[in-house]
């Protein structure tokens, strides 16, 4: 399913996030399974607001949204392409913050923001890759954007 096609959207790297949740909450009250009569039809219903919700989850986050416009229009990356694509100060980058976290663990909440910031700024310079069609930035940011936003996860 195309969670574009799904959200009744034109595929796009940036949406209208209030849109998107009206849309969100017309289709669960659509597909809630207590609307239907039969149990087979609650069960296909329950299905459908499981991919409904798994669609929300993807447009809704703007991360995971190009992420998935990008592997959309055909680009997607390997775990061995996004590694391959990192820089050396990327990585060193990460090292340090890492190293940071240990030594003064009391300072999590400082580091994440650090993340955040870096992850905003590579999601920007994607963006702009996105419109100028580079498509070796475009690889090169989306590469980065995944590896820092995964690292952000991993911050408790």
């Amino acid at each position: 399913m195309n969670y574009f096609d799904l959200f009744n959207l034109k595929p796009t790297y940036q949406l209208d996030k209030d849109a998107l949740q009206s849309t969100y909450l017309q289709l669960q009250k659509k597909y809630h399974p207590d609307n239907c009569d039969s149990v087979e039809d609650q069960l296909q219903s329950v299905e459908k607001v499981i991919e409904i919700n798994t669609a929300y989850d993807v447009l809704s986050d703007n991360v995971k949204l190009l992420e998935y416009y990008l592997k959309h229009t055909g680009i997607s990356l390997s775990e061995k392409e996004i590694q391959s694509k990192l820089s050396q100060s990327d990585l060193m980058f990460l090292l340090d913050l890492q190293e940071s976290i240990m030594k003064n663990p009391c300072e999590i909440s400082l580091y994440k923001q650090i993340l955040k910031e870096k992850t905003s700024s590579i999601m920007l310079s994607l963006i702009e890759a996105i419109k100028q069609n580079n498509k070796d930035e475009i690889e090169t940011d989306l590469a980065k954007l995944i590896f820092f936003n995964k690292s952000l996860k991993h911050v408790v």
